[in-house]
């Protein structure tokens, strides 16, 4: 079916792009709000994308841009330096592709990472939100559809 895909993904965090903030170190260090034992610098993720909303635009009258909207669900990990380096979690998004070829597309996305982490023997939920720009690539990279329309040749 067209509208479901599998994704896998991943990403890094490297320590260069951790900004200090003066009022989360307040929370963090006076008021012990924010857990400062475990620094997360990793995740991995395999999930299910379901595209209810798909089009095509004109550009300029020459050429066809076909787009869709998706929500996606998956299990994971995060990759962190507390006293259990592996969290299991889950996430959820929502996103938008632009097909730029037949198998790549631009796409952006919002999503909420969900895993347990613990401090002092408490166990909390945290919440990871993100947003992303990236390229996506559809396999097999050449494929013909079972009931492709046909061509229309501009010469007759």
């Amino acid at each position: 079916n067209e509208a479901f895909a599998l994704e896998i993904g991943g990403g890094y965090i490297p320590p260069f792009f951790v900004q200090k903030l003066e009022p989360v170190d307040l929370l963090r260090k006076e008021l012990a709000l924010i857990n400062a034992d475990n620094t997360l610098f990793a995740l991995a993720d395999v999930g299910l994308t379901f595209s209810p909303l798909y089009g095509k635009m004109a550009v300029f009258g020459d050429g066809i841009i076909h787009f869709d909207g998706f929500v996606s669900a998956g299990v994971g990990a995060t990759i962190g330096n507390g006293a259990a380096i592996i969290h299991p979690a889950m996430n959820v998004g929502v996103g938008g592709r632009i097909f730029l070829t037949r198998w790549l597309v631009l796409r952006g996305d919002l999503r909420d990472y969900i895993y347990p982490q613990d401090k002092a023997g408490i166990s909390t939920l945290q919440n990871l939100v993100f947003g992303s720009l990236g390229l996506g690539f559809y396999f097999p990279l050449d494929f013909d559809y079972q009931f492709e329309a046909a061509r229309v040749n501009k010469n007759g």
